[in-house]
């Protein structure tokens, strides 16, 4: 959470820390202005949102894994 509202509550945060940061307050604050949170439509191009030293969309490489829980969270059909 000190990550989406900018309130760390000590100050040593590295560089990438600050990046980090900045992607994921910009893109809750771009969500709650606009309902999209400022990057593509993760669901229909493959991608999801990886916030690390380099905050973009990428193809997940936990795929398998993420299929597992999707078919056990997914309501039934």
């Amino acid at each position: 959470m000190p990550f989406v509202f900018k309130r760390w509550p000590i100050d040593d945060l590295d560089a990438t820390d600050h990046k980090v940061e900045a992607a994921i307050h910009g893109a809750w604050i771009a969500f709650a202005k606009t309902g999209q949170p400022g990057w593509q439509t993760l669901n229909t191009s493959g991608r999801e949102m990886r916030f690390d030293a380099d905050p973009s969309p990428r193809v997940p490489d936990n795929q398998d894994a993420l299929d597992i829980l999707d078919k056990r969270l997914s309501p039934i059909k």
